[in-house]
């Protein structure tokens, strides 16, 4: 069996607070060795409390490599699904797996989550719980979101997964992809990662929806220095739709699949924009991508057929 790469272990261990004593064991090495790892390789970790962590900008700007390379002579296209909330009475089920589908049969094999694919637990939706417990909502999600051949997720955790770990220190990425290992972690509420030769940033903010959809979208953009700029940005949590070019990066906040019955859907300015995205580009060059464009897959909360009965 292949021993696992030390750095790549230390970055991943410590992408949630970990004991310093843990950590040691796990990598097998002296807590002196530790850290001269972390800073002959430049992993940059925060200590606190005799537990140690990822820095909240390491997590976020280590761009994650799927190694899906992109196809050649041909555009490329991923999925992406947000803001799922499953353990919520108000996930739409039916429209979630409808859109995966659709975009499987549309020859797409990588979809991008970011964010928020379980309700989590608080007082504060108590009552819109469908699955109460951790382990109820992880089963929801598994028999939910489809499983088919080829098809992988690539996906960041939200607030409301979050508040998992705040009550338990469960790393909630690890228990999904231990039960759907096509369900593949990358950071938590924020990640830069690389698939089909586009890098994109997934970002899982926190707040409300201002007056101007776009101009969440415009700050982060603005924010971005000259070499860390991603190609495209996907903004979760928001549960509303627009998309934006701004210093050639092609930025859009994610619809989702939880009804208007919730407590944060009904204090949107609006109703919530339902479905999912298609994202397709070009690539020209060593990793230059043109042409990018933004396909949305639109759901309803009630959806009902125009077919005539049959007599």
């Amino acid at each position: 069996m292949t021993k696992p790469d030390p750095v790549k272990l230390l970055v991943r261990l410590s992408r949630t607070p970990i004991s310093l004593t843990e950590l040691c064991d796990r990598l097998d090495m002296s807590p002196a060795r530790v850290l001269a790892l972390a800073q002959k390789h430049k992993v940059k970790l925060e200590k606190g409390n005799d537990h140690v962590q990822l820095s909240a900008k390491e997590q976020i700007r280590t761009v994650q490599d799927t190694r899906v390379l992109p196809v050649r002579g041909r555009r490329q296209q991923v999925g992406v699904i947000s803001d799922l909330h499953l353990g919520s009475k108000y996930c739409l089920r039916a429209q979630l797996r409808d859109c995966v589908q659709h975009m499987y049969e549309r020859g797409i094999r990588e979809i991008l989550v970011p964010g928020d694919l379980l309700q989590g637990w608080s007082k504060k939706w108590i009552f819109e719980l469908s699955h109460p417990g951790f382990t109820d909502q992880i089963e929801d999600l598994r028999a939910t979101i489809p499983r088919l051949r080829g098809l992988t997720y690539w996906a960041i955790t939200g607030n409301h997964d979050e508040t998992w770990f705040e009550i338990s220190g469960i790393d909630v990425g690890e228990a999904i992809h231990a039960v759907r290992p096509d369900i593949n972690f990358v950071g938590r509420c924020g990640a830069f990662v690389k698939i089909r030769g586009a890098i994109g940033h997934m970002w899982h903010p926190l707040g409300g929806t201002p007056y101007a959809k776009s101009y969440r979208l415009q700050k982060k953009i603005e924010e971005y220095s000259a070499g860390e700029k991603p190609d495209f940005l996907l903004a979760g949590h928001l549960h509303q739709y627009a998309h934006v070019e701004e210093r050639g990066v092609f930025g859009a906040l994610c619809p989702t699949f939880q009804a208007s019955g919730s407590a944060f859907s009904k204090r949107l300015a609006g109703n919530p924009a339902l479905g999912g995205l298609i994202l397709s580009w070009e690539i020209a060059g060593k990793d230059l991508v043109r042409n990018f464009s933004i396909e949305r897959r639109r759901y309803y909360e009630l959806e009902l057929s125009t077919k005539v009965p049959a007599k």
